[in-house]
């Protein structure tokens, strides 16, 4: 069996492959343990912790509010004229300010829509070094498809070579075939060194981003399974999911009790407090209480306006954000269809310039056809070749990043 058989061989197993069955997610995606451990182990997820430990703090800030204890020492001495005497006099009061007209109850519900919003972030942040890998990942899957479409060029065009020289050495050919033959190798070859380093950097980038993850030995030879659900209920998930919809819609919850809380601050707390003098030396003892009551005006009206504008800013925020959502499920859900149709198309002409490789291949043994009809057979073949096992990956990327969006692969939201 020659190669040229072989080649046929193999490139119709794939062909069957892709028509029978579908690559499982762990074929394409990086082991999900893997995965978890980059993106839980990176530091922008460990900064995006400390946050949500400053958004608790803060939320327990508010919950216990602003309000203290004060102790107040005052100490004094009096100086008589008539008749002439000195008294050491003093005073010692406490005080604590109030939490009245529902703030206590508006405090707890701001810290609770505070720490929602920071669970909110800490899970965005996640969702969005999931996305990163997932484009690195995919990126250099593509720059190592590429080199070993290239690297499958250089032998086809190293092979024909060999041919070419072997019917010029038994006069078949003339030198011109051959010195044609092995321009077209040192072609072939410029590209495969140019794809190499084209692979180098996008494993580079990916290693430096996310350590742990190593590309696999070989490349999954089928397309995913097509993606399970309908459009509408698919993009109904996809909004409801989004964290960036979350996101807004918890922040805009939780500017929405900041603006009742100031609003409450309109009316004044007071601050009471009790305290006992010592006077004229300790002959007299005084005993009480104040209370204080700021007199508010246009400040704490303005601050109430402001953060009434604020909340809603945060509503509309929200409502820019599930239209957002809306035509990113649109653009993705489309990509994905173009990219499978197109994969499936390129697939089967690489499948029928194979054959027709084979054959102008065969004529050429024979005598049957010129050496640019070969070139041209085998330049279109491996273009071909090349466009489809780059359009499967474009298939699988653009199904995958769906599938991330949609939480079904790598979900940090439990």
């Amino acid at each position: 069996m020659n190669r040229m058989t072989k080649v046929g061989l193999l490139a119709a197993l794939a062909g069957l492959l892709v028509a029978s069955g579908a690559a499982r997610a762990q074929d394409w995606l990086p082991p999900e343990q893997v995965a978890r451990e980059s993106i839980l182990g990176h530091p922008s997820n460990t900064a995006a912790q400390a946050a949500q430990g400053g958004q608790y703090a803060r939320a327990e800030a508010i919950r216990s509010g602003p309000a203290e204890t004060q102790l107040r020492l005052t100490p004094q001495y009096r100086r008589v004229r008539d008749p002439s005497d000195n008294f050491a006099e003093g005073q010692v009061g406490i005080e604590r300010s109030l939490r009245l007209w529902g703030k206590t109850d508006a405090d707890a519900a701001l810290a609770d829509a505070t720490i929602h919003s920071a669970d909110i972030g800490l899970q965005d942040a996640r969702h969005e070094l999931s996305r990163e890998l997932l484009g690195l990942w995919f990126g250099a899957l593509r720059a190592r498809t590429e080199y070993q479409a290239q690297s499958g060029a250089l032998e086809q065009a190293t092979d024909l070579v060999r041919i070419v020289q072997s019917r010029v050495r038994h006069g078949d050919a003339a030198v011109l075939d051959l010195q044609l033959a092995a321009s077209d190798m040192e072609r072939s070859r410029a590209a495969a060194v140019a794809a190499q380093a084209g692979e180098r950097s996008a494993v580079a980038a990916m290693r430096a981003r996310f350590p742990l993850v190593l590309l696999p030995d070989g490349l999954p030879q089928r397309l995913p399974a097509a993606i399970e659900g309908d459009r509408a209920g698919l993009r109904q998930a996809y909004i409801q999911g989004s964290h960036e919809l979350r996101l807004a819609q918890a922040e805009g919850e939780r500017v929405q009790q900041l603006a009742h809380r100031v609003g409450l601050e309109r009316y004044p707390d007071p601050t009471v407090g009790a305290f006992v003098s010592i006077e004229r030396g300790g002959a007299e003892r005084v005993a009480g209480v104040n209370l204080i009551v700021p007199l508010g005006g246009s400040y704490r009206r303005a601050n109430a306006q402001a953060a009434a504008a604020d909340a809603a800013q945060a509503a509309a925020r929200y409502s820019l954000a599930e239209r957002k959502a809306g035509a990113e499920f649109d653009s993705q859900w489309e990509l994905m269809q173009g990219n499978r149709q197109a994969a499936d198309a390129m697939l089967a002409a690489s499948a029928q310039q194979e054959t027709a490789y084979g054959k102008v291949r065969r004529a050429y043994a024979l005598g049957e056809a010129g050496i640019a009809e070969v070139l041209a057979a085998r330049r279109a073949h491996d273009e071909t070749r090349r466009q489809a096992s780059l359009a499967v990956i474009d298939a699988a990327q653009s199904m995958y990043r769906l599938e991330l969006d949609l939480h079904r692969v790598w979900d940090f939201d439990e």
